[in-house]
């Protein structure tokens, strides 16, 4: 068996407008227990000084290196990266959250325990959230199951948290689409159509930041809900599985998007300009809700609080933001 520190890891982490969080990012990769490490900075047109901070880290750390191109998204970065990774194993990271010091270390050696195509985990520290998991729960997942995690929003959706041979993805020319939001979640279905051999933890070893106001997360522009619509509609397209659940978990989930997007119209107070998207999203909410009443939901409470959102999708979209807003107040404490 090839000894562990041989095996090198690949970190893709896209860099746009992240230079104010750097600094803790890259501390926290370099401070990895696992070293042998390939990372790979794409500067993807950013405007502040990230590029020149990238390439900084390159001239301190031969590991790194560093692709500078137009700005295209991330997807169009991470795709950069991974044509030209050497890693036998890939991960993925944001450029504005942290890693913890075992993050490579305990996602290989899950890989290598059942020598799986894919290991993750299903629990991430956030800067509301700090408190490690008490217990360890380690499982082998089908793709079916893993998918289903993530439509439900049990598992995060992002591409951190995740470890692919890269073997498996040039295999099968994986690549993250064009359209970044709902773009990760399109991934991951792409990856489990080839029927990979996946493992599960439970550790939290990636710092996932909610205080950025850059960040998709945070922005409001209703071009990330027509995005995430577009994957997900995709995502049932092209899925292979033949088992219903998942089938019915996915349309939840192009119902909870069109409530999404009409969160983002009402937010922006753009329904003029939008107005066939905002009937659309109204007409789809409620004409969708009968059959999903029927397979979904594991509890009436469940079944009631889609039944009042699709009755009053306006009031809910409203309550949304204001929750949204009360809660970017706190987080931004933190900064």
């Amino acid at each position: 068996m090839k000894n562990i520190d041989d095996i090198k890891v690949t970190l893709i982490i896209a860099i746009y407008k992240s230079a104010p969080f750097m600094p803790r990012l890259m501390e926290s990769v370099f401070s990895q227990t696992h070293k042998n490490l390939e990372i790979i900075l794409v500067d993807d047109g950013s405007p502040d000084e990230s590029g020149m901070i990238c390439d900084e880290y390159a001239a301190q750390d031969k590991r790194v290196k560093v692709i500078h191109k137009q700005n295209g998204g991330v997807c169009d970065a991470r795709n950069a990266g991974m044509k030209i990774m050497t890693g036998e194993y890939l991960s993925v990271i944001d450029g504005d959250d942290w890693i913890e010091p075992d993050y490579v270390e305990y996602l290989l050696k899950l890989a290598l325990s059942c020598d799986a195509d894919m290991s993750l985990t299903d629990s991430v520290f956030t800067t509301r959230d700090r408190k490690q998991n008490e217990e360890e729960c380690v499982e082998q997942w089908s793709p079916d199951k893993m998918a289903e995690y993530i439509l439900c929003s049990n598992l995060p959706i992002g591409p951190w948290n995740k470890l692919y041979k890269t073997e498996f993805i040039k295999k099968h020319n994986l690549l993250y689409g064009s359209l970044p939001s709902g773009a990760t979640l399109y991934f991951v279905i792409c990856v489990a159509n080839q029927n990979p051999l996946i493992i599960k933890g439970h550790r939290r070893i990636y710092n996932y930041r909610l205080n950025n106001v850059n960040s998709a997360l945070t922005s409001r522009a209703v071009i990330y809900g027509q995005n995430a619509l577009w994957n997900i509609k995709n995502v049932r397209k092209l899925t292979n599985t033949k088992s219903p659940r998942l089938l019915h978990v996915i349309d939840w989930h192009i119902w909870k998007n069109y409530n999404f997007l009409l969160k983002l119209i009402v937010a922006t107070n753009q329904r003029k300009k939008y107005w066939k998207e905002y009937i659309s999203c109204l007409w789809n909410i409620r004409v969708r809700l009968p059959k999903l009443l029927l397979v979904w939901g594991e509890t009436k409470k469940e079944k009631f609080s889609m039944f009042k959102h699709s009755i009053l999708p306006l009031y809910y979209a409203k309550k949304a933001i204001k929750a949204e807003q009360e809660a970017l107040k706190l987080d931004l404490q933190n900064l």
